[in-house]
């Protein structure tokens, strides 16, 4: 947990640094080097290209603008409607991925992220009242 400590801090410092617009999509493992570049011993050796928090990272990438925009898809999925028990299943998944999210990059990493957004989809698309092939 110590490690985690230290990349949450370092990350903070990146964030506070450029709070608007972060540091670019996908450069926070060259920010980091950067940010930790003057520094030594473990601290400094123990290099990443991942936070540990998704949170802190699309901050830190994307800055606070970023970060607004990511909450508000977030809370977007929870105001569409979708048929029971789908809307459930996708919640559900969702929240469990929000809260472990604070502790690891789900959302940024390849097959976590392309499958909670495939999950997302399938499980919180909306009924249309026209089916094709039908009489509508």
């Amino acid at each position: 947990m110590g490690i985690r400590m230290v990349l949450w801090q370092n990350t903070l410092e990146m964030i506070r640094e450029r709070p608007l617009l972060g540091s670019g999509t996908g450069s926070f493992g060259a920010a980091y080097r950067q940010k930790v570049a003057g520094q030594s011993g473990w601290r400094a050796e123990n290099l990443s290209s991942d936070p540990h928090n998704q949170y802190l990272k699309i901050a830190a990438e994307h800055g606070l603008v970023g970060l607004a925009v990511f909450l508000w898809l977030i809370v977007s999925a929870f105001r569409q409607p979708s048929a029971s028990p789908y809307r459930l299943l996708g919640l559900g998944v969702l929240l469990a991925w929000c809260a472990t999210s604070l502790f690891s990059s789900h959302f940024s990493t390849f097959s976590e992220g392309s499958f909670i957004a495939l999950w997302c989809g399938a499980m919180l698309a909306r009924e249309t009242e026209d089916r094709p092939g039908g009489d509508g």
